[in-house]
């Protein structure tokens, strides 16, 4: 009985009631103020429990004031005096004490018993209330930081023009010309260049021609270096990353577990180009996103 007080009363953070805790507590305040009313409670007390309507007011006064869970062990250690009291016998008590001294003792110190044990009970009851409010308060204010912080990641992004599109289409395209910086590429590499990659480039990069123009050109590059896993589409395992099918929204979906990883990360490269090629294989029209679910384990 001590122990769970004590444990209440050391515990500062919120997230302290936890499951078993909780139940621990809640189990404890059943059995003093459900669980005992008029049944004695272990031989220690021949009186039964009071009613909750009967307490007495100075009681209920005392428990619902703004007590510190400090307050526990006092009232626990009182308790406890309180049963040594009157389950010790006094040194001083005579042997020959007659039957109706010993019922007129018992009476007396009964409802002090009782007294201590439902004010002890009350005090309990406001400190599972106050974790429970905590508890909600601190999953209220993770919330709002939650979103907070979502409203600030948002990117925001501008509507492009129809004109501002063909501008930057046409500035793309004309550096896979001859003498210009991508001239020189294959026709492999050149394939890769068509009018919707550029127009994606424009979207993502919020209509910069000059920065679309560089990733282009750096794109275009890479495709070239790699034709080779590119069409054979053969590499090492690096790990269990794959498509594993697609969303609501049509979107391939691939997993990776970061357990599962056999090979650095550097060497994993070849692994998850094939990977994503198979999730643009399996998309469907209109569909230019996939999803990504990384198990960090």
């Amino acid at each position: 009985f001590g122990r769970v007080l004590r444990d209440l009363n050391k515990a500062q953070m919120p997230d302290f009631v936890g499951a078993q805790r909780q139940k621990s507590a809640m189990a404890l305040l059943s059995k003093i103020a459900g669980g005992c009313a008029r049944v004695p409670c272990d031989g220690r007390r021949r009186a039964a429990s009071p009613s909750p309507l009967s307490l007495p007011q100075e009681v209920l006064r005392h428990a619902s004031g703004r007590a510190a869970p400090r307050e526990l062990e006092k009232v626990d250690s009182s308790d406890e005096s309180l049963n040594e009291s009157s389950t010790s016998p006094s040194p001083s008590a005579a042997p020959s004490m007659s039957t109706s001294t010993s019922s007129t003792a018992l009476k007396s110190s009964s409802p002090k018993k009782a007294v201590a044990r439902w004010s002890l009970a009350l005090r309990v009851a406001r400190v599972v209330l106050w974790a429970r409010r905590a508890k909600q308060n601190s999953a209220a204010k993770l919330d709002d930081q939650r979103k907070e912080t979502s409203r600030t990641s948002v990117r925001f992004t501008r509507t492009l023009t129809d004109p501002e599109i063909s501008a930057g289409v046409r500035q793309m395209m004309a550096l896979l010309e001859p003498g210009q910086p991508l001239g020189h590429v294959s026709d492999f590499a050149k394939e890769y260049g068509t009018e919707a990659f550029c127009k994606r480039l424009l979207r993502k990069n919020d209509g910069n021609a000059k920065t679309s123009s560089e990733k282009f050109k750096q794109a275009l590059a890479w495709r070239q270096a790699h034709k080779e896993v590119l069409t054979s589409r053969k590499f090492a395992l690096g790990g269990d990353e794959r498509v594993i099918g697609s969303d609501l929204q049509r979107r391939p979906v691939i997993y990776m577990c970061m357990k599962n990883q056999i090979l650095p990360d550097a060497q994993c490269s070849d692994h998850k180009v094939v990977t994503m090629l198979q999730a643009i294989d399996s998309m469907p029209g209109g569909v230019e996103d996939m999803v990504h679910i990384w198990d960090l384990h």
